[in-house]
């Protein structure tokens, strides 16, 4: 598959994604574009730990990705995912545009990806978009969830909440964000 550059999959099950990891082992396609869509299993015995380890590893296989859109339609964030993300250097170190969906986290896993991919050395990072995502804090009180308002290049930094101070300083070094409060009009998701 050597002139494979852009794939949009859905995985639903423990055996599709074995199935896309040992496509990138046998294929090495240089993909450029990945639109991934994580959903949720029908069985909870089936373990997300395994399920990350899994994709962590399909993304060592494919190292020239530039463009990742990455949607996690499940009840628990993608801890050791978001944690990888944040090592430009070892994890997707082509990673131009970051696009996630439907990802609830503790907004320190959020800013973390971001400030790692911005500060790296080599910086090759240019964009995030967050859609429908929010920050869930450790403890179990809804009313203290953060969604990420909607924001688009060219509006006001100012206007982004204390907690994304970071994010303002990055956006005035040039990094590209968006964000929405909903997929709705999102075809990727569904």
């Amino acid at each position: 598959c050597r002139a494979l550059t852009e794939l949009e999959i859905k995985l639903h099950s423990t055996s599709c994604d074995e199935t896309f990891i040992n496509f990138l082992r046998r294929s090495s396609p240089p993909l450029e574009s990945l639109v991934l869509s994580v959903v949720r299993l029908r069985s909870i015995q089936e373990g997300n730990e395994q399920r990350e380890s899994v994709l962590l590893e399909a993304f060592t296989l494919i190292p020239s990705i530039r463009n990742l859109w990455f949607g996690w339609n499940l009840y628990v964030f993608p801890k050791t995912i978001l944690r990888a993300l944040s090592q430009s250097g070892s994890i997707l170190p082509a990673l131009e545009h970051l696009e996630r969906s439907q990802i609830a986290a503790p907004i320190e896993h959020f800013l973390d990806i971001i400030t790692g991919r911005w500060r790296s050395d080599g910086r090759k990072f240019k964009a995030i978009t967050l859609i429908g995502c929010f920050s869930k804090p450790f403890h179990p009180d809804p009313s203290h969830n953060q969604r990420f308002d909607s924001f688009k290049p060219g509006d006001d930094p100012l206007k982004l909440p204390e907690s994304l101070n970071v994010l303002r300083k990055f956006i005035s070094e040039g990094l590209e964000y968006r964000a929405r409060r909903n997929s709705a009009d999102d075809s990727r998701y569904r």
